[in-house]
C-alpha cells in the first residue's frame, strides 16, 4: 500500500468529480474507512487514506461501540454487517443501580420482553471493540479494491502538517510529515516530507482535527467539564457481568460497565468499564497531568469507588494497567463548524472533526458509519460544489441533534437530576 499518486484533471465537463479524481481521505478511522470504502464501491480509483498511526493495532483498544443491527443502515451498506454481527459480544440486559449502596433503581433490555430472548440471528444491538470494527474495515476496503482493480492505497505514519485549498486550480495542498519507511528519517531533509496536491480532501482525522487546527487554529473543541476513565478487565466473573452489565451513579460519578468480548461460552471473557464523573476548573490541571499515567489513573478511580457496592472494586483491581486510560470529555458543533467553513469547495468535514460527542447515547460511531455512504451517494449523482454543500447540508442536519442530545446525556447521568 504505497503513497498517494498525484493525477492531473478531476473534473467532467458535467462539473463532477471523474471517476480517476484524486481523493485524500485524512484519517484511518470509522468515518475515514467507511468513506473509503463507499467512494470505491461507487467507483472512485484514486482514493488514499492518510493515517498517522504506525499500523492499523497501532492504536490502544479503545471503548467498546454498540452499533444498531439494521438490515437497511450503513453496516448493510458497507457490506459488513454480518461479519460484525459474528463479532458481537451480547448484552441482554443492564441494570441501574445507587451509588455506593447498590439498590436497585431500574433495569432494562431483552432479557425482560415476553419471549425473553434476544431474536434469531443476533438480532439486536451489536456490541464489538472498536479496533474490531477497523480492522473488518480496513479488510473490506481492501477487498473491494482489489475486486474493482483498484490500488488499496492507506499511507500509515503521515502526519499532516497543514492544508490549503488552492483555489484558482481546484485543488488542495497537503503537506506531510512521514515516517514510512521509503522516507530517509535519518537526515533533515525534505525528504521527509511529502506534499501532494488532489482534488477533494475528506477530513476524517477525530475531535483534534489536524485539518480544523490548520485551517481555523482558534475552532477548538468544546470541553464538557466531564473527565472518563476507561478500562477493560480480564478473567472476572460476576453475575451482574453475565451477558449483561450495569449503570452506578450517585448524582455526580458514573460507571458503566458492558461486555467486551467473550459470549458465555466463551472459556474467558473480559468486560469494560467507564468511570466518568463531572469536574470544576481548579480539577481540571490535576486530571490533564494523569490522563497518561495509568497507576494514576487507577489510583483515581480506586480512591472514589473503593467502598461502591459488588463487584466494582474487584472489578477494577481485576484490569490490567495497560488497558487503563483517561480523558476530558469534549464535543464539536456541527453548525459552528459549517459557518466557518461552509466557503470551503474541495474540503469536507466527516466524523468527529465534524460531529466529535459524547460517548452516553451510544451514537458516535453509527453516525460516522452513516458519513462515508452519503459522501459517495452525492458524488456520484452531482457537480463537486452542489455534492459538497449537500454533503454539509445533510450531516449537519442529521448530527446536530444527536450531538446536542449526548451533551445533555453528560450533563444528566452527573447531576442530582439523574
Amino acid at each position: 500500500m504505497g503513497i498517494y499518486q498525484e493525477k492531473s484533471g478531476g473534473r467532467s465537463g458535467s462539473g463532477r468529480l471523474e471517476s480517476d479524481a484524486s481523493i485524500a481521505i485524512i484519517g484511518c478511522g470509522i468515518a475515514g474507512l467507511s468513506t473509503a470504502i463507499s467512494l470505491v464501491k461507487a467507483g472512485f480509483s484514486n482514493v488514499c487514506i492518510f493515517e498517522r498511526d504506525a499500523s492499523v493495532s497501532s492504536r490502544r483498544e479503545g471503548f467498546g461501540l454498540t452499533l444498531t443491527y439494521n438490515p437497511s443502515g450503513p453496516l448493510a451498506a458497507l457490506e459488513i454487517l454480518e461479519d460484525v454481527a459474528l463479532q458481537d459480544c451480547p448484552s441482554r440486559s443492564h441494570y441501574v443501580l445507587s451509588a455506593p449502596h447498590g439498590y436497585i433503581l431500574g433495569y432494562f433490555g431483552n432479557a425482560f420482553s415476553s419471549s425473553g430472548r434476544r431474536g434469531c440471528g443476533q438480532r439486536g444491538n451489536l456490541r464489538v471493540p472498536r479496533q474490531v470494527l477497523r480492522e473488518i474495515m480496513v479488510d473490506k476496503f481492501l477487498k473491494t479494491a482489489r475486486e474493482k482493480n483498484v490500488v488499496p492505497r492507506i499511507s500509515w505514519g503521515y502526519t499532516l502538517c497543514n492544508v490549503r485549498e488552492v483555489r484558482e486550480e481546484g485543488k488542495v495542498q497537503l503537506n506531510f510529515l512521514s515516517k514510512g519507511e521509503d522516507i530517509n528519517l535519518e537526515r533533515e531533509t525534505a525528504e521527509s516530507m511529502l506534499s501532494v496536491k488532489v482534488d477533494l480532501v475528506i477530513a476524517a482525522d477525530g475531535i483534534h482535527s489536524a485539518v480544523v487546527s490548520s485551517l481555523s487554529p482558534q475552532c477548538k473543541p468544546r470541553p464538557l467539564k466531564v473527565f472518563i476513565v476507561l478500562g477493560i478487565s480480564e478473567k472476572f466473573e460476576h453475575a451482574l457481568l453475565n451477558e449483561r452489565g450495569f449503570y452506578s451513579i450517585d448524582g455526580k460519578h458514573r460507571l458503566f460497565t458492558m461486555p467486551y468480548q467473550g459470549d458465555q461460552y466463551a472459556s474467558e471473557r473480559r468486560v469494560m468499564w467507564q468511570l466518568s464523573f463531572r469536574y470544576d476548573d481548579y480539577e481540571e490541571e490535576d486530571l490533564v497531568s494523569i490522563q497518561r499515567k495509568p497507576d494514576l489513573l487507577l489510583e483515581k478511580v480506586l480512591d472514589i469507588c473503593a467502598k461502591w457496592h459488588d463487584p466494582v472494586p474487584s472489578l477494577i483491581q481485576a484490569t490490567p494497567l495497560e488497558s487503563i486510560w483517561g480523558t476530558p470529555l469534549m464535543d464539536r458543533d456541527p453548525r459552528a463548524l459549517h459557518k466557518i467553513f461552509q466557503n470551503y469547495k474541495r474540503i469536507v468535514f466527516l466524523g468527529d472533526s465534524l460531529h466529535g460527542m459524547s460517548p452516553f447515547k451510544g451514537q458516535g460511531a453509527n453516525q460516522a458509519l452513516m458519513d462515508g455512504p452519503l459522501v459517495a451517494n452525492w458524488l456520484k449523482r452531482s457537480r463537486i460544489d452542489a455534492a459538497v454543500r449537500n454533503i454539509w447540508r445533510e450531516a449537519v442536519q442529521r448530527t446536530d441533534k444527536v450531538v446536542r442530545a449526548s451533551r445533555k446525556a453528560a450533563e444528566f447521568w452527573h447531576s442530582p437530576a439523574c
